[in-house]
């Protein structure tokens, strides 16, 4: 027979302990499992099991593991970013979506997780299912976030695709616990990420870092269940991501180790050290120059040709080569140089690079003579493939063209993708154009008409002039006195006595300088000579006037073979160079003159249609110019329409005639304003005002705008 109370008491006694071990265990667990999240100071996200006053800061990492005993969740340890503190500049980096590749996923909906439920979500109830894509975080957020946490930690961010390095990164493996808790009446989700983090250097098309990193977060909570997944799902990723700056490979790779160039502002003219020709050759004979100075250029995601137009390092190419780049990798003669963006135009699709370090070779030589219809030329670049460089083909001119108001030289020369950008040269081997478009067949083959766009509108669109530092091909020696020589034919053993003068006099000293010359020299020619090398130092010097005074005396002793150079010099070059010195200074006026009686030489000489590149180019410069004071003086007047339109809205006036808006412009327009501009002609016809307005140096512009409708 049992003894019940014997029974009872033992039943009591193992109730007591099982409620002594549950008690524990869940005590234990509660204090090993608890994930506290907090905010530091400089607001980076950390999580840790206990609170932040006694957590492992000083560690660099607090260790993350989920607080469900049934989660198969890894442990995370989430180390500190590193700002990027290096004392060169980092590369700007642009984040690219994040790519899914995980195993399968490719054949549609995979299990990432499990479903849990209950009052202690202690029943699994089914997968949680990963669907095709990024169904459960949007790629703007996810590179927000990134973008966020590279700013914040000192590096550079672009939402320019064409730079030169980019931020990738590949989910790899994840798993996703979410849990219905009956007790809380929540649902939570809990997430790990394991992602491969790579910086790639699009130009040299390779990676310089790529790092593997983890990532965990628990308990988010945010409404329904997509929301909570995706919540953790980005938490985790930030923690990944955390983990990823927070190795020095990061900074290392985006640390600039080359010299940045200073970029010129768009409306000044930029000086470079152009070579013309002096001597006559053929192609053939400058075919090695011309092959050192061909051009490949490759960009973030193909490539196109170019031409060297200086020792400086100074590239001409197509501004669709180059897209919306800013630094490019360059193949000059076998050697590579990283090239930076100077300055492009769209509309003439013409664009100037410079390599960071100048390449060790003499430059290409540009054509002062304009081709003609049915003349032969050779085209070169690298056609489809980098491999290919160095191709030359030939052809004609067939004919020119105005295009949109721009002019081209048509050509039958077979010119394919990649040639983009690259020179043309005539027979004697100097630059006429660059190669720009042309009509390809569905077969992918030239069709024979093919444009490209003069050298000269080129150098005049991007304010390309001839530097001071003046390179020449031929010269036997350098400087003012190699030039004088050979512009009179002189070879190097010639005794004439050559002075080269300080840059800076008095004005006794200049007024008496063609005295001193001429009881130095014993010949007419030497005189001459001596005259002219003087103009040429004070061209050089900025000295215009004194050049002019001394070319005029130079050809009242000039024999007549020294008078042609002699009035070229007078009537095309200096007047030229005292044009470009004239537009830096914005005298618009005198350099018009100057072009008037530019023209008006030229049209009086047989065979100079060389010097109608000069023209040109100061002629386009001028007009580049007037578009930017434009475009200016609208900019600075904006307000103007916006204060007329203003005073619409609220009285339903405005002035009516020229009186009553310079009286308007005056009394509500600030004094800024007032003081630069006057109006000299008011129009308005129902809804439309037109109003022009001039400045102090006599420039004008037009303000048209339709008033609202009330």
């Amino acid at each position: 027979m049992y003894d019940l109370r014997k029974i009872y008491s033992q039943l009591r006694h193992y109730a007591r302990c099982t409620c002594i071990i549950t008690f524990t265990y869940i005590i234990t667990c509660s204090t090993n499992a608890g994930v506290y999240k907090w905010v530091d100071e400089q607001g980076n996200i950390h999580f840790s099991d206990s609170h932040p006053e006694a957590s492992s800061a000083d560690q660099g990492f607090e260790t993350v593991r989920s607080n469900k005993t049934l989660s198969r969740l890894p442990s995370v340890k989430v180390f500190y970013p590193k700002a990027y503190n290096k004392n060169i500049p980092a590369s700007p980096l642009a984040v690219a979506p994040l790519k899914v590749e995980l195993p399968d996923a490719q054949y549609g909906e995979i299990s990432v997780g499990t479903q849990w439920a209950g009052y202690q979500c202690d029943k699994r109830i089914g997968h949680f299912v990963w669907k095709a894509g990024n169904s459960y975080l949007a790629d703007e957020s996810l590179q927000k976030m990134i973008k966020d946490a590279l700013i914040k930690n000192n590096y550079r961010v672009t939402d320019n695709f064409e730079t030169r390095f980019l931020l990738a990164s590949k989910l790899k493996k994840i798993i996703v616990d979410t849990c219905d808790d009956y007790n809380e009446g929540t649902v939570t989700s809990d997430a790990f990420v394991h992602i491969e983090w790579s910086v790639f250097d699009s130009l040299y098309r390779k990676k310089l870092v790529s790092i593997e990193t983890d990532g965990a977060s628990y308990a988010s909570s945010y409404g329904n269940t997509n929301q909570n997944t995706s919540q953790a799902i980005l938490s985790a990723a930030q923690v990944a991501f955390d983990n990823f700056l927070a190795n020095e490979q990061v900074a290392d790779a985006v640390a600039i180790n080359i010299k940045l160039l200073d970029t010129p502002n768009k409306f000044e003219l930029i000086k470079i050290p152009l070579i013309y020709p002096e001597e006559e050759f053929t192609f053939k004979q400058r075919s090695a120059v011309i092959k050192k100075t061909a051009a490949t250029i490759r960009n973030v995601s193909g490539h196109g040709s170019g031409v060297l137009i200086s020792s400086q390092g100074h590239i001409l190419t197509n501004a669709h080569v180059i897209s919306e780049g800013e630094q490019f990798l360059v193949f000059l003669n076998n050697e590579e140089y990283i090239a930076q963006l100077l300055r492009k135009d769209v509309k003439r699709d013409v664009a100037l690079l410079q390599t960071t370090t100048p390449p060790n070779i003499n430059s290409t030589v540009i054509s002062q003579a304009l081709p003609e219809v049915g003349d032969t030329i050779y085209v070169v670049g690298s056609p489809l493939s980098e491999s290919l460089k160095y191709t030359v083909t030939s052809g004609i001119i067939s004919a020119q063209r105005e295009r949109k108001g721009l002019s081209y030289y048509q050509t039958d020369t077979v010119i394919h993708p990649g040639n983009s950008g690259g020179p043309v040269y005539n027979k004697q081997g100097e630059l006429i154009a660059i190669s720009v478009s042309g009509l390809i067949s569905k077969a992918g083959t030239s069709m024979g008409i093919n444009y490209l766009i003069p050298i000269n509108d080129a150098l005049a669109t991007l304010g390309i002039i001839q530097g001071e530092a003046s390179e020449k091909a031929g010269y036997e020696t350098n400087g003012i006195e190699g030039q004088a020589k050979s512009a009179f034919g002189f070879k190097t053993t010639h005794a004439a006595k050559t002075k080269s003068p300080p840059s800076s006099k008095t004005h006794s000293q200049n007024t008496s300088e063609s005295t001193t010359l001429s009881s130095n020299s014993t010949t007419a020619e030497d005189k001459a000579f001596d005259l002219y090398q003087s103009a040429l130092n004070a061209k050089t010097n900025k000295e215009f006037q004194r050049a002019i005074h001394l070319l005029q005396q130079a050809l009242e002793v000039a024999t007549i073979k020294q008078r042609q150079v002699i009035f070229d010099e007078l009537y095309i070059d200096t007047p030229y160079a005292y044009g470009q010195y004239l537009i830096q200074q914005r005298n618009i006026d005198e350099v018009t003159a100057i072009i008037h009686r530019m023209k008006k030489y030229v049209s009086q000489t047989r065979n100079r249609m060389a010097n109608l590149k000069k023209i040109e180019q100061l002629e386009t410069t001028l007009q580049h110019l007037s578009y930017a004071a434009q475009t200016n003086m609208k900019a600075t007047l904006s307000p103007v329409k916006l204060t007329i339109i203003e005073a619409y809205l609220a009285t339903g006036l405005t002035p009516q005639t020229l009186n009553e808006m310079r009286l308007f412009f005056i009394n509500n327009i600030s004094n800024d304003i007032t003081s630069k501009f006057t109006i000299s002609n008011y129009d308005r016809k129902g809804n439309s005002i037109h109003i022009t307005f001039a400045d102090h140096s006599g420039n004008e512009t037009t303000l048209n705008f339709t008033l609202p409708s009330q």
